[in-house]
């Protein structure tokens, strides 16, 4: 692996991981309907600064919590859940440090802990190669899709 191939394979994750998350926002908003007032949402024509009512779309809930609210419809319903070990790797990419190895490429995704009593915990070691890669974008796919199919 590459500079480049590592770059577009980590652009092709984090777009995956903001799909999902927009996809989980706009069908929560339909299986949610009561929770808030549905509100037109032009963001092409909305200046910053605009007031905005808070709803599935506008709310500050991270992935895991949407991936968890989808997850009680589904329960509810008996269909197939999320996996919400995704998150896992986002938060990794999010808050984790990305390092080279030895000869350079492929690099390795680490994350840390909180700190407790002035101490922390690896919880995440991956080299991101290939095959890595490859499994990453695959299981995001198929929670898309799987979000998808209840839009």
């Amino acid at each position: 692996m590459n500079a480049a191939e590592h770059c577009t394979n980590l652009g092709q994750l984090v777009h995956n991981f903001q799909a999902l998350e927009t996809w989980l926002r706009f069908v929560l908003l339909k299986l949610e309907p009561s929770q808030h007032p549905v509100v037109q949402l032009d963001f092409e024509g909305m200046a910053l600064g605009t007031v905005l009512s808070q709803n599935e779309v506008t709310d500050f809930a991270d992935l895991r919590t949407l991936c968890k609210r989808f997850n009680r419809h589904m329960s509810v319903k008996k269909a197939p859940e999320l996996n919400v070990a995704i998150v896992d790797i986002r938060d990794a990419l999010a808050h984790g440090r990305i390092i080279g190895t030895k000869t350079g490429f492929p690099l390795r995704l680490i994350k840390f802990s909180k700190p407790a009593s002035g101490r922390v915990k690896l919880v995440v070691n991956e080299v991101m190669d290939h095959n890595w890669f490859a499994l990453q974008l695959l299981r995001t796919h198929r929670a898309i899709e799987r979000v998808r199919a209840e839009a």
